[in-house]
């Protein structure tokens, strides 16, 4: 232990070496409800948190790793639900029990190619600080989050993160035109951001949505658009959830565009609504230049009217501007800081063709276990939508072992009433630890073979996060 901190400080400084408890602790953030409740315990696999400057020292840290085979865990801005894998003990060989946590927040740079409406930027930069410096210029990624003011440009790039207004700026994925990473061996590897370059052989999508186990993304190039001209909500009550998920299958495949096409259930529909005791809400947002916006507006605005749809009207205030003001709560996991509490938010997705089949089995299997069940239908695109199930349960006696146990219970029957329809369980939020297992039966065996053999090929020490 002592040569690896010794090593490390050589590297980086002793001031960008820390091995407090509180910084160790830190180290492992999420807003996992399995990890919340495991956390009083107040004991953290982490050894040492490490927050080198550049790529470079990157890539010395995971050179050194490599050699000693020193597990290394990549942290970004704590914001992950689904939980952190790199700890479990599992990576096989003889692997270290020295864990290192890689702090990114010093990977702060952000540089133009207005020109090209190109903006690179290092994998510690939070989102909301990268919009707020492109808003400043007069341009956006678009891509909001709810998690934007934690969330870190490497965490989003590793999870594909997915905004709010998705609908026009699309995923990390379609926002990403380059990367810059560092492989598990120290090897650098920068992709091209010129038109054509990913045509063959398009090695920046296989660390998008990674989590880490191919490499440490240390630069995002992004495409920037001009900001919008204007942005109008608009809202339609439906007698049944059914009706507004027609309604939202005939509107993807329009030509009306919306940045943000949603749609609530009656339980999910009263927190931004006086929703009726049956029903649903769909909420459009509209939002670019207003001459083309407002044909959208109508075409959408056509289609509700056929499904029979009934327009909201937006005094005193509209329904979207009252969503769009909420966007950033987490009061969804609030109450896993309650004895026995425990509550989360479940991302599915599904093709038209499966998902009323998934949400109806996915209701009934956990309806019995939780004590509130609230679903939005959300990112819709021509071929399907995402439903996410936000739900809260108690664990009766209020023990950390029971709400755990609780926990495993509705996951495990959720999980398994979505894959039994065909649909998958990690469209966004990320695999993580609690979805690691349902992931490994939703794609098969084949799948995860081919997924090893490039875990293998890349990481033979086995240091980063394990498949």
């Amino acid at each position: 232990m002592k040569e690896t901190l010794a090593a490390l400080i050589a590297i980086v400084g002793a001031e960008n070496v820390r091995t407090d408890e509180e910084s160790r602790l830190r180290a492992l953030a999420s807003w996992n409800p399995v990890q919340i409740k495991r956390r009083g315990g107040g004991v953290s696999s982490v050894a040492a948190v490490v927050a080198p400057s550049d790529t470079e020292e990157v890539a010395a840290i995971l050179r050194l790793a490599s050699q000693i085979r020193t597990r290394v865990h990549i942290m970004g801005g704590g914001s992950n639900v689904t939980g952190n894998g790199t700890h479990r003990g599992d990576n096989g060989g003889d692997i270290d029990a020295f864990p290192i946590a890689l702090d990114l927040s010093r990977l702060n740079s952000v540089t133009w190619d207005e020109e090209s409406l190109l903006v690179t930027a290092g994998a510690g930069v939070l989102l909301a600080s990268l919009e707020e410096q492109l808003g400043s210029h007069g341009y956006t990624l678009g891509h909001l989050p709810r998690s934007v003011r934690l969330a870190t440009v490497g965490g989003s790039a590793a999870t594909n993160a997915i905004g709010l207004l998705s609908g026009r700026y699309g995923r990390q994925s379609d926002l990403t035109v380059s990367i810059e990473a560092v492989l598990p061996e120290g090897e650098i590897l920068r992709t091209s951001s010129a038109p054509g370059a990913n045509a063959a052989f398009d090695l920046h999508s296989l660390f998008i949505g990674a989590e880490g186990r191919f490499g440490v993304i240390t630069s995002v190039t992004f495409r920037m658009q001009p900001a919008p001209e204007v942005r109008a909500w608009v809202a339609f009550a439906f007698d049944s959830l059914n009706d507004a998920i027609d309604a939202m299958r005939l509107i993807s495949r329009s030509d009306s565009d919306p940045a943000v096409l949603r749609v609530f259930d009656t339980e999910a529909a009263s927190t931004i609504y006086p929703a009726p005791e049956r029903g649903a809400l769909l909420l459009m947002g509209f939002e670019g230049e207003e001459i083309r916006q407002a044909g959208n507006y109508q075409l959408a605005y056509a289609v509700c009217q056929q499904i029979g749809g009934m327009s909201i009207p937006e005094s005193p205030t509209s329904p979207g501007d009252e969503w769009f003001e909420r966007r950033e709560e987490t009061s969804a996991w609030s109450a896993n800081g309650r004895p026995g509490g425990i509550a989360d938010v479940f991302a599915f997705g599904a093709t038209w063709s499966q998902l009323k089949h998934i949400e109806a089995a996915v209701r009934a299997a956990m309806s019995p276990l939780t004590t509130s069940l609230a679903l939005e239908i959300a990112h819709p695109t021509t071929e399907g939508a995402a439903l996410e199930w936000r739900w809260e349960a108690q664990a009766e006696p209020p023990t950390t072992t029971d709400s755990i146990d609780l926990y495993n219970r509705i996951a495990e029957s959720a999980y398994s009433a979505c894959l039994h329809e065909g649909g998958i369980i990690a469209h966004h939020f990320g695999i993580g630890e609690a979805r690691r297992n349902a992931f490994a039966v939703e794609r098969g065996t084949t799948a995860m073979k081919v997924l090893q053999v490039i875990k293998a090929g890349l990481d033979p020490a086995g240091i980063l996060n394990p498949l």
